[in-house]
């Protein structure tokens, strides 16, 4: 379903719009835990954030990333190229996960 949306409306102007989204996820983010009132409304105001950070995550880099990979490697190592960049990134994700 994403290719879709890929081809729709390009590469960039997805990423663009992702980044963006993630952007300001996270300063809203980070002014919903600056002001720290223990309010409800800042609560819901975090959890909004934190859901379009994931909106723009979604529409950029998580999808890109996969097209992006298999656009440039040359045909000859594609498959080893995407499959070593993978196993690191979900090395990666494991680290994260674990120290965060």
């Amino acid at each position: 379903a994403r290719v879709r949306y890929i081809d729709r409306f390009g590469r960039r102007a997805l990423m663009l719009t992702g980044l963006t989204l993630m952007g300001f996820g996270v300063g809203v983010l980070g002014i919903a835990f600056l002001v720290d009132n223990n309010d409800l409304a800042l609560a819901i105001l975090a959890i909004i954030s934190i859901l379009i950070f994931v909106t723009g995550f979604e529409m950029g880099p998580g999808p890109l990333f996969f097209v992006i990979m298999s656009e440039i490697y040359p045909n000859t190592v594609r498959g080893r190229a995407m499959s070593f960049i993978n196993g690191i990134q979900w090395l990666l994700n494991l680290v994260i996960s674990l120290f965060f």
